[in-house]
């Protein structure tokens, strides 16, 4: 993948981070989750065999079992691993850069971590760089 590629990725996966998008689908997915359960596909009478009577268990179990859901919840927690690992003034940069909740230019973002705009841009390829090295490879697409 081409460099000038590979950034856009990234700018994406922070984005959907830094603006709540993947903390949003798991929520969507586990509504999604809870209603696909409701449906009675037990055709031909009888009893269901493989459904517990508690509901919560059965919720449980769809949520443990479901591919998309692991996959959101896995990337959220590469994320936050990343975010966990950045020192304040970083995570102020990604918040500030990547939210969609507060759109800020650079002198705005420059002015509230208090560095020159040119060096937010140094930081915030550095921290590009970081991802794609140690944490892209955990990422899953």
């Amino acid at each position: 993948m081409a460099a000038d590629q590979k950034s856009k990725q990234i700018d994406l996966i922070f984005k959907d981070y830094y603006s709540g998008t993947i903390e949003n689908r798991v929520k969507l997915r586990r509504i999604d989750l809870s209603f696909n359960g409701l449906a009675d596909e037990n055709i031909g009478g009888g009893r269901k065999q493989n459904e517990h009577p508690r509901v919560e268990d059965n919720r449980i179990i769809r949520e443990e079992s479901d591919h998309e859901m692991n996959r959101l919840k896995h990337n959220l927690k590469v994320l936050d691993i990343f975010n966990e690992s950045l020192i304040d003034s970083d995570k102020k940069l990604m918040a500030a850069h990547y939210s969609d909740r507060n759109y800020l230019t650079w002198s705005q973002i420059s002015f509230l971590i208090n560095r020159s705009e040119s060096m937010c841009h140094k930081d915030l390829n550095r921290l590009k760089r970081n991802f794609e090295n140690e944490y892209l490879k955990f990422y899953l697409t």
